[in-house]
C-alpha cells in the first residue's frame, strides 16, 4: 500500500525506502529470492540520499538472502561490500557482525591466517562497541562467533602463526596495531566532526564567510558611483535571498545589477574577499544552515530537495559545497540536528 501511493504520487526520493522496507518483510517472511529484487530495488536512491545506515540495512539483508540461497560467492561479494564501506563512510553497523563472519570463514577456509586474525580482531572490537551500545547479539552471532570462541579462535591462530615464525606474528601484530590506530584515528574524526557542529550550532550558524565588505588594496580602475551602486545592489541581492535561483551566473548578476561582468567579478573579489562561486556557494550554505535550525520541516527533505530549494542542480554540488564551507556531510548536519530535539 505504501509503495502504491509513493509511486502514484511520484515521490521518487522515497521509493527507495519502500522497497528497503517490503524487502526486509519478504525477508522475514523466508521469500528470499522476493526480498533480492526488493532490495535490490532500493540501493539506488539510497545511495543518492546518503542514508549510509538504511543501506548497510539493506546490503546486510541482500547478503543474508544470498547465504539462505546458498548463493555463496554473493554471500561473499557483499560481505565485503558491507566492509568496505563501513570502512569509507567510518560505520559501526550491526550488519558487519554477519559479514565479518563470512569473510573470517573465507580466510579460514584458504588458510590465511593473517586475513583470519585481522578480521577476528576487528569482529571482537567492533562486537565490543556494538554490545556497549546495547545490540543484541543476532542468532548467527551467537552460535558461530560469541566472545569465549572468538578469543579462543584468536589464541588458536597466534598458536600458529608462532609455530610458523617469529617473523610472521611480529608483522601480524603490527597489522592488529594498525587496525588499532585506524579506529583510534575513527574516533579522533568523529570526536572532531562533533566539535565542528556544536561550534555551528553554538555561534547559531554564523560562519565566517569572507563575504563582509571590505575596503580593496589597491585601485579598482572603476568609478567610485559605479561601485557604490554595485555594493548596494548587492546587499538587496543578499536580503532578498536571489543567491538561490537555479540560472543564477555571474552575467545574469551583472544584467539584474546594470553593471558589466568585469566589473562585479573585480567588486566581490576585493569587497567580498572571495570569487564569484565561492561567494554564492558561502551564500547559500549560510541560509539553509539558518533554514535548518529555524525550521524542522526543511529537515525532512531529502539532500536532493535540499539541494534543488538552494538553487543547486544536484545534491552532489550542494554536499561539496556544505562540505567545503562546514566540514561536514548535509546529511551529518541533519543527523545531529535531529539528536538534539530527543
Amino acid at each position: 500500500m505504501a509503495k502504491k501511493y509513493v509511486v502514484n504520487s511520484k515521490l521518487n526520493d522515497y521509493i527507495g525506502y519502500t522497497f528497503y522496507k517490503q524487502g526486509t518483510v519478504e525477508f522475514e517472511l523466508k521469500e528470499f529470492n522476493k526480498a533480492l529484487i526488493s532490495l535490490n530495488q532500493s540501493t539506488h536512491n539510497l545511495i543518492s540520499d546518503e542514508n549510509y545506515s538504511i543501506l548497510l540495512s539493506t546490503y546486510g539483508y541482500i547478503a543474508k538472502s544470498h547465504y539462505h540461497l546458498n548463493n555463496k560467492k554473493s554471500t561473499l561479494n557483499y560481505s565485503f561490500l558491507i566492509d568496505s564501506l563501513s570502512n569509507e563512510k567510518k560505520i559501526i553497523h550491526f550488519t558487519q557482525r554477519f559479514a565479518l563472519t563470512r569473510i573470517i570463514d573465507f580466510y579460514k577456509k584458504k588458510g590465511n591466517l593473517k586475513g583470519q586474525l585481522k578480521y577476528v580482531n576487528k569482529l571482537m572490537h567492533i562486537d565490543s562497541i556494538l554490545n556497549s551500545r546495547g545490540r543484541k547479539l543476532d542468532k548467527t552471532f551467537y552460535e558461530e562467533y560469541d566472545k569465549p570462541k572468538l578469543l579462543a579462535e584468536r589464541e588458536e591462530i597466534i598458536k600458529k602463526l608462532k609455530s610458523k615464525s617469529n617473523t610472521t606474528i611480529y608483522s601480524l601484530l603490527g597489522v592488529s596495531g594498525i587496525v588499532l590506530f585506524l579506529f583510534g584515528f575513527q574516533y579522533r574524526k568523529r570526536k572532531q566532526l562533533k566539535l565542528r557542529f556544536e561550534k555551528i550550532v553554538k555561534n547559531k550558524g554564523k560562519l565566517e564567510t569572507g563575504n563582509k565588505t571590505q575596503e580593496p588594496k589597491e585601485d579598482l580602475s572603476i568609478p567610485k558611483e559605479v561601485i557604490e551602486k554595485v555594493l548596494e545592489g548587492l546587499e538587496g541581492f543578499e536580503k532578498n535571498t536571489a543567491f538561490t535561483s537555479s540560472d543564477l551566473s555571474l552575467l545574469s548578476l551583472a544584467s539584474y545589477l546594470e553593471t558589466n561582468a568585469n566589473y562585479l567579478s573585480k567588486i566581490i573579489n576585493r569587497y567580498k574577499g572571495s570569487g564569484f562561486s565561492t561567494y554564492i556557494n558561502s551564500l547559500r550554505v549560510n541560509h539553509v544552515i539558518h533554514l535548518l535550525d529555524t525550521d524542522s520541516r526543511i529537515r525532512k527533505y531529502s539532500i536532493k530537495g535540499i539541494a534543488e530549494e538552494m538553487g543547486y542542480k544536484n545534491a552532489e554540488s550542494f554536499s561539496k559545497a556544505f562540505y567545503k564551507k562546514t566540514g561536514l556531510k548535509p546529511s551529518y548536519y541533519i543527523k545531529e540536528l535531529g539528536k538534539l530535539e530527543v
